[in-house]
């Protein structure tokens, strides 16, 4: 009957359906989603361009702080190498763990039974050299003084004897046995030097610590054969001052600014860098043109880096040194110099740009300093704002 009939509210609320209204703000959340998709398709149109199958940026202008990368070496920042003095067969020498050395202690000690067979022979040579001297003197002797009772009888005979030949022969022996006086000295200084020489090599045949300290490392191992000059081992005052020391031409050694910092990576500790500052520059006499040597003093370490313990003289380093700061300076991502097109052979110093066409137009640049990430841009009439392309977007470019 018409006055018993049930409204819409009445037939939801009996059914226990929701209000319309819940399913009107469900729609207007999709539309939301809907719009914001729409809205970043739309940006990423606006920034790249329709279709557009490279990556690019605008090139910029600001300040760089190139960095160099050399490869160096740990030191301990007063550590000396010792050499060996003569060459022969390592019979024993100290190692890093065998604690501190005292000045005078032998930490090194050469095979000597080759040199104390050397210095027996001179001795020996040295004593027949002086047996030798003696009888070339008491020769020397003899020959003088039959000249001189020769000479005594010639005058009192009135030079009627001894004969003219005799006289002559007597005073030929007298310079003989001068002549051999004279090189029988001269063969006794000679194995007097020998000797000396001798006892000094047998003396250097042990190499001792020339100050208290620690060895650091070593070079050699017993057994082996070294020649003179060959390194055996560095010694060092301690180890709570450590330097790296980077090998570098002196064009690059004159680029590094006074107290220039760096970032040391050390081999086997990738997650610990440690910084640096410039400390010196030593001349080498390196044969592979890297004439200069640059010393890098560590800072000290963080309080509670227990990894520092983990340091010794003697590991590899990569070092990243920061050159002194360009200012307002044309800088262009690397990516974009080692971008090249399909199908296109690499270049070096080449940047791509999007021309009209949004089509990669190569440019030939010059390039200056770099910090690793970006580099300055010379000479290459671009300016600020032209987009270079530093990749191609994945999938199939726009016919």
């Amino acid at each position: 009957m018409p006055g018993n009939a049930m409204t819409d509210g009445d037939l939801d609320a009996f059914l226990g359906a929701r209000p319309r209204a819940g399913l009107a703000r469900w729609g207007m959340v999709l539309a939301l989603l809907v719009a914001g998709v729409a809205a970043f398709w739309l940006l990423l149109r606006f920034v790249d361009g329709p279709d557009m199958p490279y990556y690019s940026v605008p090139l910029e202008r600001g300040s760089l702080t190139p960095v160099m990368s050399a490869s160096g070496t740990l030191h301990a920042e007063d550590e000396v190498i010792l050499r060996a003095p003569e060459g022969g067969v390592v019979h024993s020498l100290l190692g890093p763990g065998d604690g501190v050395v005292r000045t005078g202690q032998p930490i090194a000690v050469l095979d000597t039974a080759p040199l104390q067979a050397a210095l027996a022979s001179a001795e020996a040579t040295r004593a027949a050299a002086e047996g030798t001297l003696l009888a070339a003197q008491s020769d020397l002797d003899g020959a003088s003084a039959r000249l001189d009772r020769y000479e005594g009888v010639w005058r009192k005979s009135g030079g009627r004897v001894p004969s003219v030949n005799e006289m002559d022969g007597a005073r030929a022996e007298l310079s003989r046995t001068a002549a051999a006086l004279a090189s029988a000295t001269a063969a006794l200084a000679k194995a007097r030097n020998d000797e000396v020489l001798a006892r000094r090599q047998l003396a250097d045949g042990t190499i001792r610590a020339p100050f208290d300290g620690v060895v650091v490392s070593r070079a050699v191992a017993p057994g082996q054969l070294v020649a003179p000059g060959t390194p055996l081992l560095s010694l060092a005052t301690g180890l709570d001052r450590l330097v790296v020391t980077v090998p570098l031409p002196t064009a690059d050694a004159q680029r590094l600014a006074t107290n220039a910092r760096a970032h040391v990576l050390l081999a086997g500790m990738a997650d610990k860098v440690r910084t640096a500052r410039l400390v010196r520059i030593d001349p080498t006499d390196d044969t592979r043109g890297l004439d200069r040597l640059a010393v890098f003093a560590l800072d000290p370490p963080a309080a509670g880096d227990g990894a520092m313990v983990q340091l010794r003289p003697g590991m590899a380093a990569t070092v990243e040194i920061d050159l002194p700061a360009r200012e307002k300076v044309l800088l262009v991502p690397n990516a974009a110099l080692g971008f090249t097109p399909d199908g296109v052979p690499p270049r070096r110093s080449t940047v791509y740009i999007l021309s009209d066409d949004n089509e990669p137009r190569q440019v030939a640049v010059a390039t200056g300093a770099s910090d690793g990430k970006r580099t300055e841009i010379l000479a290459s009439g671009l300016e600020p704002g032209v987009q270079v392309i530093i990749g191609r977007r994945a999938g199939p470019s726009k016919p």
